[in-house]
């Protein structure tokens, strides 16, 4: 961990003088969002035996009101307490640290160098005011945990009294939590606004006959107000390292395939640049330290293969950076794609020409009309697309409340062999059909039944 030559002094100025080019934590002040204390990520891995918290543009200074006027010439002590286990800095040197009251200078008593308290006395040179300023010029503190470090104030008129922080004897106290751990990582989802599948393609475009789609939109970055332990704001490369990545998941079977069969990486994007990879069901994005800003997740797919509805998942995978403890992230639901329509499938549809005869019958229960379409796949993977229209005795419309008759699995079969005469029932005892049917009507509202009776009549079956 980083270590330098820590030091602080304690001043105390006039109210008039107060307002000093640095921050400083106000004892004071009981409201965390202007009191001026400081927030250290909680991604900073702090070691039990001391780690560093420098400072910064004197940004760790402490401030608190005298609380108690006195007269010239008066001698009183000072004392600061630093709770959470901190301790003013082991680097500080051996006469360290000093104190000024309005050029007169004082002297360290006890404490200071290693220790979690310090106690100064001094002198003052003119009458002082109780709203005249203690400012304590903190140069760093060692750490042993992520507990909030608490500082103490008290003023005391005898060095008896100051040795002791439970002393009743205390002239004026002030505390506030100065230094906490919050943290640092902030991963956000925002809206991704993806496009329709549109079922009157076959659900192979979305609506408008778009073929690309956004599937995320996120945020990655880091809490502006978090510091780092040189106490300067965190950065996400002080976080995370090379071998960061963000992770989709969801399906990407529609998306373009490359000559080796599988997914284009170049077809799913992250703000314009291509995945470093790409499966069926994952897209990872190499992204390392670099933020992300309302940046866009896009997918591409064929326009002739079918798109599935469902959702897309998140994972921020992190590599933590050089002191850093970061960790994975998970995003969650990142976007859904979902249909302009209703889908039933049957998984289990008869041979044509086998021992049953097998029927189906599609219902639009809606309060409105819509075209219907059909994919009819065989169990080797092979799919072929229709319009309900395209099956002999069938129209592409199903009006509102009504129901196809029962239509044979033979009919449909014939109606796929017309588009493509290679279609055929899947071999090696793999002999069955499957049936998706999109409706345009809303969900809920379209019905699939399947049944099969025996060639012979003596036998009666549906299936779900």
């Amino acid at each position: 961990m980083i270590r330098k030559l820590l030091k602080f002094s304690v001043l105390v100025i006039v109210a008039g003088m107060a307002g000093m080019a640095h921050a400083l934590v106000d004892l004071n002040n009981n409201n965390p969002a202007t009191n001026g204390s400081l927030t250290y990520a909680s991604e900073l891995d702090i070691s039990t035996s001391g780690t560093a918290l420098a400072d910064n543009a004197q940004a760790q200074n402490l401030q608190a009101r005298l609380g108690v006027g006195f007269g010239a010439l008066s001698s009183r002590h000072v004392r600061i307490d630093l709770g959470g286990g901190a301790i003013f800095s082991n680097a500080l040197s051996a006469n360290q640290p000093s104190m000024q009251i309005a050029g007169n200078s004082g002297t360290l008593a006890q404490g200071g160098k290693g220790q979690s308290f310090a106690v100064f006395q001094f002198t003052a040179a003119a009458a002082r005011s109780p709203d005249d300023l203690v400012v304590i010029d903190v140069d760093g503190i060692d750490v042993v945990s992520r507990a909030a470090v608490t500082a103490t104030y008290r003023l005391y008129e005898t060095a008896t009294g100051a040795s002791n922080p439970n002393s009743s004897a205390a002239l004026a106290t002030a505390s506030q939590t100065a230094y906490r751990f919050g943290k640092a990582l902030v991963a956000k989802v925002n809206a991704a606004s993806p496009e329709t599948i549109d079922v009157s393609t076959n659900s192979t475009k979305f609506v408008g006959d778009k073929v690309t789609t956004n599937i995320a939109n996120i945020s990655i970055n880091v809490d502006g107000t978090t510091l780092w332990s040189d106490s300067a704001a965190a950065a996400l490369s002080d976080l995370v390292a090379t071998g960061t990545q963000l992770l989709v998941s969801g399906n990407f079977t529609a998306v373009p395939r490359q000559s080796s069969g599988s997914p284009d990486p170049a077809k799913v994007t992250l703000a314009g640049s291509p995945a470093t990879s790409l499966t069926e069901s994952q897209a990872a994005f190499s992204i390392g330290a670099n933020p992300q800003t309302n940046a866009l997740v896009k997918m591409t797919v064929t326009g002739s293969d079918e798109i599935a509805s469902g959702s897309y998942a998140g994972l921020y995978d992190v590599v933590a950076a050089t002191d850093s403890v970061a960790t994975d992230a998970d995003l969650g639901q990142l976007s859904k794609l979902e249909k302009n329509g209703a889908t039933r499938s049957a998984n289990m549809m008869l041979a044509p020409d086998g021992v049953f005869r097998n029927w189906v019958r599609i219902s639009n229960n809606s309060t409105i009309s819509g075209r219907v379409f059909l994919r009819l796949r065989n169990d080797l993977g092979k799919s072929i697309t229709l319009s309900l229209g395209d099956v002999n005795g069938q129209q592409t419309t199903l009006a509102a409340g009504n129901a196809t008759g029962l239509i044979p699995i033979q009919d449909i079969f014939n109606a796929a062999k017309a588009k493509d005469a290679t279609f055929a029932v899947g071999t090696g005892g793999r002999n069955k059909l499957r049936l998706t049917v999109d409706g345009e009507f809303p969900e809920g509202t379209l019905a699939l039944d399947n049944l099969t009776i025996s060639q012979d009549n003596s036998a009666f079956c549906t299936f779900l």
